[in-house]
């Protein structure tokens, strides 16, 4: 009997949930994760981001998407975040669009933003790089903010 709870007690510390998180982060994204880490920095005084795994992907009518997994494991609920981007998309647009994209699905993945429909870069869409080079501080200052 003992051996029996002795064997139970170790497959549930060490069993898995049955899910396993994808935290794979393709190389092209290096560059935008680094400046968004600084940017956060600079405008909440936090350097660094959630656990989120960024990939591409075949969205066909989406740029991109945060998706968020709630994974019960044990007696605590863990929440897992990927972002998938569609590489057709990524590969017709310059890197300052890529940029509003990429903090786009991070307000959603790491801020936990929604949608919204004023001038912002969380706005459903894409916010054109003109209106956002007019003035980046202000959009910046107000995608970090709002965050969580």
């Amino acid at each position: 009997m003992l051996k029996k709870i002795s064997l139970s007690l170790l497959l549930m510390l060490t069993g898995c949930s049955g899910y396993d998180p994808d935290e794979y982060v393709d190389p092209a994204f290096t560059p935008f994760i680094k400046q968004y880490v600084k940017d956060k920095g600079l405008y909440t005084g936090i350097g660094s981001i959630r656990r989120i795994g960024i990939r591409f992907g075949n969205l066909t009518t989406l740029a991109g998407v945060c998706r968020v997994k709630s994974v019960k494991e044990f007696f605590v609920k863990r929440k897992y975040y990927n972002i998938t981007i569609d590489k057709t998309i990524w590969d017709k647009i310059d890197d300052a669009t890529r940029l509003l994209l990429f903090y786009h699905e991070m307000g959603h993945c790491d801020l936990s933003l929604l949608h919204t429909t004023d001038k912002s870069i969380m706005n459903s869409f894409l916010m054109p790089v003109s209106l956002f080079n007019n003035d980046p501080d202000y959009y910046l200052n107000q995608l970090f903010k709002e965050g969580k």
